[in-house]
């Protein structure tokens, strides 16, 4: 029998029981509908994610943590530390910095606030491209007693007034120092692992003073460029005898890229699922079918109708209802991932750009006033992949009961009530 007319019988058997195979085709259609939305969502995540580390943490910057992530005893680090590490090759500049928490007094108002001490030439050279400034400008020469104000929607303080410091050093000590105000930074965010929304940074030596400390809390190294960066943490890695922690950008985000892709699989995996249950209903109900059909596939017997020709009708079946879901559940998937590409930005955007790094500043991880948007990622491989797979199901899950219906003795089917 020809191929096109299998097709056509295929077709009209399938539409003479319009509800069965709605209902079959329904659970097809929810399977690869899952697995489209799910990995439209998870390619656009990936992606905004990995911007938004992007612009944040500059590929041409290595951070330095005087704690070890890798549960060891850590390392005290020095301004001496910064000025070796500037030497190395590939580095531009390193600069120390220290931070502290203090709580900020203005005529106005008053508030907690993260201190950072930092040598201001050096520290506007590394972070050059995201500093700006929203009123006033860096001192020259800058005094003990010069403070700049990270970014506030209500600003505590404008440029040329006195802010009172009250820094608590132990138990029974609390020390207060004024500051003059000598510029306010426009809205960034943070930059590395420093927040500079509502901070406020003060040269690295006063502040060393007041907690009478000469040990810094990190290194910021700035390479010549991005492609550097890898060589030059692992430099800095054996100088400390891989005893602090050493942030590369590069491949933080990829060891985030890497992360993404398992929780992706992992959820594809359960979205597949969802597909083998489809399967096996389209096992049952076909194998249903055959029985209610078993006078049909007698008399196609009678009328010379050959085996393959009964197993390719039922194979055809089950892929057409294969086929009919996964090109209904693509537009479907799509519109999901649409929907909640709409409904997740707004339902966790203060937990995305305002607190993942901490820092009570509203910079958080990805820097004040980063909108998080997220915008399904429409791979037409993976698309097609996912068809493909919903077809392949069907048809594993059709083959028993499409061999038992090639298989009836024609007189035995002919015979059956």
């Amino acid at each position: 029998m020809r191929k096109r007319s299998i097709i056509s019988m295929s077709y009209n058997a399938l539409s003479q029981r319009r509800l069965r195979t709605s209902l079959t085709t329904l659970g097809i259609v929810v399977g690869i509908m899952t697995i489209v939305a799910i990995s439209s969502l998870s390619g656009g995540f990936q992606g905004t994610i990995t911007n938004m580390l992007t612009t944040g943490f500059q590929t041409d910057i290595v951070t330095v943590s005087s704690t070890s992530f890798g549960g060891g005893a850590g390392v005290n680090l020095y301004q001496a530390d910064a000025t070796n590490i500037s030497r190395f090759d590939g580095v531009k500049i390193a600069t120390a910095i220290m931070q502290r928490s203090c709580t900020l007094f203005s005529s106005t108002s008053n508030s907690t606030t993260t201190v950072y001490g930092v040598n201001f030439t050096e520290f506007f050279q590394v972070y050059s491209n995201k500093l700006t400034f929203a009123n006033g400008s860096l001192p020259d020469p800058v005094n003990n007693n010069t403070v700049l104000l990270g970014y506030r929607d209500n600003p505590i303080a404008k440029v040329g007034d006195n802010v009172t410091m009250e820094f608590f050093i132990s138990a029974f000590k609390i020390r207060n120092y004024s500051f003059n105000v000598a510029g306010t930074f426009d809205k960034v965010g943070f930059a590395g692992l420093t927040v500079i929304d509502r901070a406020a940074f003060v040269p690295i030596s006063t502040l060393m003073n007041i907690y009478n400390s000469d040990i810094v809390d990190s290194i910021t190294v700035k390479v010549n460029s991005p492609a550097q960066a890898e060589s030059v943490g692992d430099h800095i890695k054996s100088y400390f005898n891989n005893q602090a922690s050493v942030i590369v950008a590069s491949s933080f985000i990829r060891s985030l890229g890497s992360i993404l892709n398992l929780v992706t699989a992992f959820l594809l995996g359960i979205g597949s699922i969802a597909l083998v249950v489809a399967g096996i209903s389209i096992m049952n109900i076909m194998t249903v079918s055959v029985m209610e059909r078993t006078r049909e596939i007698g008399i196609m017997k009678a009328l010379g109708a050959k085996n393959r020709t009964i197993l390719a009708q039922f194979l055809t079946e089950a892929a057409i209802v294969g086929l009919l879901g996964g090109l209904i559940a693509i537009p479907l998937g799509l519109g999901v991932a649409y929907i909640m590409g709409k409904i997740l930005p707004v339902a966790f955007q203060s937990q995305i750009t305002g607190g993942a790094f901490g820092g009570g500043g509203g910079g958080g991880a990805f820097g004040g006033g980063v909108e998080f948007t997220l915008s399904p990622a429409i791979d037409p491989i993976t698309l097609t992949i996912a068809v493909l797979f919903g077809l392949l199901i069907t048809v594993i899950f059709a083959i028993y009961p499409a061999r038992k219906a090639s298989k009836l003795d024609p007189v035995q089917a002919l015979r059956y009530e």
